[in-house]
């Protein structure tokens, strides 16, 4: 969804609506105890469950993901968000000054659904939906 945007768009007005894309996730992911791995693009990575601690990591997600959903719509920013929940490597790479990186099977599964989802559908993976289902 970002390439046409970006194709459509000025710099400048691309540069505004995605740095306040950027804002509103940081924003809802942290009210839900997350931490965002990377914003590239129109994309953004969160986790919330570095610690491994966390048992309603699945909704905090989810509720994010909810909180998300229709406000980049207000500035004709589409976008599609993937939840999925299993086992990953929560580093800080090599750099001790680098941000959290969250890598594995899940993370990558996580995107395919992203990539997947149409403009303001949220897709989970099946693990996902089983623990938010009630």
């Amino acid at each position: 969804m970002y390439t046409p945007l970006a194709a459509a768009s000025s710099p400048e007005e691309l540069v505004d609506r995605i740095v306040t894309l950027y804002r509103w996730a940081a924003t809802e992911i942290g009210r839900r105890h997350g931490i965002v791995d990377k914003f590239a693009g129109d994309g953004v990575m969160a986790t919330f469950n570095a610690t491994g601690a966390r048992i309603d990591h699945a909704t905090l997600a989810l509720e994010a993901a909810l909180a998300l959903r229709d406000k980049p719509a207000l500035m004709d920013l589409p976008i599609g968000i993937g939840i999925a929940v299993g086992p990953a490597v929560v580093t800080r790479a090599a750099v001790a000054e680098a941000n959290v990186s969250v890598l594995g099977a899940t993370t990558n599964l996580a995107a395919r659904l992203q990539t997947a989802a149409e403009s303001r559908e949220i897709l989970l993976s099946d693990e996902a939906f089983r623990r938010v289902a009630a």
